[in-house]
């Protein structure tokens, strides 16, 4: 295990691991996926952290709750359980694979950058693609409830 601010070597490449990467993180990811592979620095938001990585060659993206908080720590539990629930009953309409979900991580698909950055991604879209889309999620019947 290297120690925050030194290199490690992960899948045949040299990794510098920043200084304020939280190394469990990787760690845990690692738990619960053994092939994944952290690609890019630690990504502190104001609620939560994500940790760019791959499994096996297939960009993913691993999410975390930043400290204890009732409030979020619910949101998160809400987000794990309709991932879960994409794996038990997939939907009828494109959603981020599931490698690893855990109910204090989730690792999963990551998507195309230009879509996942931009703020209102389906704003310029006609509305007849957006009604079709509308109408595949309110169609899907989510596990319990």
């Amino acid at each position: 295990m290297a120690l925050e601010g030194h290199t490690e070597f992960a899948a045949g490449a040299i990794v510098r691991v920043p200084p304020t990467m939280t190394l469990d993180f990787a760690d845990r990811c690692q738990q619960l996926a053994p092939r994944f592979v952290v690609t890019g620095p630690l990504r502190r938001l104001r609620k939560s952290e994500l940790l760019p990585g791959e499994i096996d060659g297939a960009p993913v993206i691993a999410k975390r709750m930043r400290k204890p908080n009732p409030v979020w720590d619910w949101y998160f539990a809400r987000e794990v359980a309709v991932y879960r629930a994409f794996l038990a009953t997939p939907p009828p309409f494109a959603a981020p694979h599931v490698f690893a979900a855990a109910d204090d991580v989730l690792v999963i698909e990551r998507l195309p950058i230009a879509l996942a950055t931009r703020r209102r991604p389906y704003a310029s879209l006609a509305i007849e693609p957006l009604l079709a889309m509308c109408e595949a999620i309110a169609g899907y019947g989510f596990p319990g409830g």
